[in-house]
Parts: structure tokens; sequence; C-alpha cells
């Protein structure tokens, strides 16, 4: 889990930094804040939908023999959810603070923030787990949406210009800006 995301992490930043497609930050330490946040913010809301989507039709036998109902397995991935963000945060954390990137005094109201964002989606992904049973197996169709709110996001891109107006239709680009301000 860590190496995975950290090497996402890695991959994005290089070749975005080296093919000179982060628009005009003023310093690749910018950059690298920039996407770090990003990322951090992006990466377990996206494990959380993935997996969220899947867990009922994956522990059927399980949720048959449990008294407590299909409910409660929908919390998992939202635990989940946080332990990546734990996980992931350390290093991403010690970058940030090396780089003198991290409000440290703020970063608490952040996760917080990545908190409310994955009580939120929880809803949806309540419907979408259960339209996973119907429909034997959307998570292919989740992951492709994913790509389409990954990359309208502006997490490896500022967002000016024509972007921007693209970036404002994305639900999840308010809470992004709000975690990074407090990150």
């Amino acid at each position: 889990m860590l190496v995975q995301n950290l090497s996402l992490i890695l991959i994005y930043t290089i070749v975005f930094l080296l093919l000179h497609l982060k628009g005009n930050p003023e310093s690749a330490s910018d950059f690298i804040g920039y996407t770090f946040s990003g990322l951090l913010f992006w990466i377990p809301l996206q494990e959380y939908m993935i997996r969220g989507t899947s867990i009922l039709t994956e522990n059927r036998q399980l949720i048959k023999r449990s008294p407590l109902g299909p409910e409660i397995f929908l919390w998992i991935p939202y635990v989940q959810m946080f332990i990546h963000f734990t996980v992931t945060a350390v290093p991403v954390l010690i970058v940030l603070f090396t780089l003198g990137k991290l409000n440290v005094i703020l970063f608490p109201v952040s996760i917080f923030v990545i908190l409310a964002v994955g009580y939120l989606l929880s809803f949806i992904q309540g419907y979408l787990a259960r339209a996973n049973v119907i429909l034997r197996d959307i998570t292919p169709l989740i992951r492709l949406i994913s790509q389409f709110f990954f990359w309208s996001l502006p997490i490896l891109y500022l967002s000016t210009g024509f972007l921007h107006s693209i970036n404002v239709w994305n639900p999840l680009n308010f809470p992004l800006e709000l975690f990074r301000f407090f990150c």
C-alpha cells in the first residue's frame, strides 16, 4: 500500500516536472508541494471508491452469516481510506516539511476535510456497492470515472485558462483546494 502510493506520487511528480507540464509555479519545490498535497488528497479517496464498490460482492458469504447486515461492511473501506491516508501522509509530510511547504498548525484541519469528503462520498459509495451486486461488476466503470475525476482536478497542473473552466465543474475541486489551504 505505502510503496504503491509513494511510487504513484513520485512517478507523477517526476514526469510532470521533467516534461515541464506543471503550469507556472515559482520553483520545483513549489510544484512538488502542490503535487504532493493534491495526490495525498486524491489517492485515498480513489482507493475508497474502488474498494468500497466491490466490498459487498467480495464478501457475500460473510455478509450472509453476519447478524450486523451489509451496512457495517460499507464502513470498512472508509476506515481503510483513513489508514491509507495516514500511511501515505507520513512520508509526504516529511517531504513537505523539509521543503517548507507544510502548514504545521493548520494541517490537522486538513484531516477533517479528507474525513468529511470521505463521509459524503459514503452515500454515493453505498449505492454503487449495491449496484455492483445487481450488475455483477461495475469496478471497471468506477475506475474509468475516477480517471475523469482525476484529470479534471488540478492535482498535477495549475488551474488556469481553459482548464479552470473544466475544474469548476468537478465537485471535488473545492474540497481539494480547501485541503491544500490547510495542508
